[in-house]
């Protein structure tokens, strides 16, 4: 392998590693990598790939799309609107050099460091569960006294659940971290030793649960249900499986108390928007509100992706959203907060892009077809729930396994 080439194989490896673990580690990696790429291009050590691969221009043009909404539509133009962006540049540019690497290794090395996270995250919980009392030292998981043990997992109030468990991200990037692992780990069983595949499932499920992520939740029964579609030829199995995932599901309508209240709501033909309502499923109610106002006021350009969180907080404050307003939430949808940000324009581009994953699934060979299938299945479920450009964890990860899984390589041909 050529000095370069393997520079940058080694830095997307690292890459892969650290994402789950440091977003400035991340960050690094990627500048270094690009870096690399444009030396080798000029050095001629380094050559463009000629075959095609539309990912490498779709998310280029969604950044030019930001660009545009920066400079022509936005009163507050900052380049800090873009800055988290630039992996929309980033990558394109690495993937569209020749690469002699194999991509089942870069997958392995992101299983890897999502377990280590997973790790880190457990041993913050354990050390932030011993309080000193009376002189001596007692473990004491729950937040509050008040609380029952479930009520507590239910409402964050024990250090191994929720945004307490999850140190590292927000609860819903770090739940979609794990299930994609489980994606890999299942797809790529052979590349795992046996009790390491069933150990780093079993980590990654529970991670999953301790995250109380409810799109954590919904993305794992996702998967559950395409590898079990698509594996198993068994129709009694497949009934089985399919049986057992909406057993899930109707246990978690009935017990979870915030899925509960929204299920007695929807069976009275009645959702109430509690303007000073705190949970999660509310708080989205009232920023998804909040967006579809803004959006029917600006359908064909938005309000510019420098004037898209002021234009939220405004349409809370007319509205009286309480809590939406004093947490200075975005639109929690990625589909409302892009047609918000970049009007229709963006939003189109984000529905070219889910095609053309789709279209590259057909043409793609068993293993990376199963990949792109679930990533995007992934991706179009969560997009629902989270504004994933609006962090880096989230648009390096969509930009990163976009091309990583479209791309091909000169090892793999």
């Amino acid at each position: 392998m050529k000095p370069f080439i393997q520079s940058v194989h080694y830095l997307l490896l690292a890459f892969a590693f650290f994402l789950p673990l440091n977003e400035k580690i991340s960050t690094l990696l990627i500048v270094a990598t690009v870096i690399t790429v444009i030396i080798g291009l000029l050095l001629k050590k380094i050559s463009f790939n000629t075959s095609s691969n539309k990912m490498l221009l779709f998310l280029p043009v969604l950044f030019l799309i930001y660009v545009a909404s920066l400079v022509f539509f936005s009163e507050n133009a900052d380049f800090k609107f873009i800055e988290s962006k630039l992996s929309l540049l980033a990558f394109p540019l690495i993937f569209s050099v020749q690469l002699n690497i194999i991509r089942q290794k870069i997958l392995r090395s992101f299983v890897f460091g999502c377990a280590l996270a997973y790790f880190i995250c457990l041993g913050n919980s354990v050390l932030n569960s011993f309080v000193l009392e009376n002189g001596e030292y007692i473990f004491k998981p729950l937040l509050s006294d008040s609380r029952t043990f479930f009520e507590a997992i239910v409402f964050e109030g024990n250090h191994f659940f929720g945004k307490y468990f999850s140190s590292l991200h927000h609860t819903s990037y770090f739940a979609i971290y794990q299930v994609f692992s489980i994606v890999i780990l299942l797809n790529y069983r052979k590349y795992f030793k046996k009790w390491l595949f069933f150990t780093l499932i079993s980590i990654f499920s529970l991670g999953i649960i301790q995250t109380m992520s409810m799109a954590g939740f919904g993305s794992l029964m996702i998967i559950i249900l395409i590898f079990t579609f698509i594996n198993v030829r068994s129709k009694k199995l497949k009934m089985f499986f399919l049986v057992s995932v909406l057993a899930i599901i109707i246990a978690a309508l009935m017990f979870h108390p915030r899925l509960k209240n929204l299920v007695n709501d929807l069976t009275n033909k009645e959702v109430v928007l509690n303007p000073d309502g705190m949970d999660g499923v509310m708080l989205r109610l009232l920023s998804w509100d909040a967006s579809l106002k803004i959006i029917y006021e600006n359908p064909i350009f938005g309000v510019g992706i420098g004037d898209a969180q002021e234009a939220l907080n405004t349409t809370y404050e007319n509205n009286a959203y309480i809590q939406p307003l004093k947490r200075k939430l975005n639109a929690h949808n990625q589909y409302l907060q892009l047609y918000i940000e970049t009007g229709i324009w963006g939003f189109v581009m984000v529905f070219c892009l889910i095609i053309t994953l789709l279209k590259k699934a057909k043409v793609e060979k068993y293993q990376n077809k199963i990949m792109i299938i679930s990533f995007t299945a992934l991706i179009v479920f969560n997009f629902m729930f989270e504004s994933y450009f609006s962090r880096f964890v989230g648009i390096s990860f969509f930009s990163f396994f976009c091309c990583l899984l479209t791309s091909s390589f000169e090892k793999e041909r």
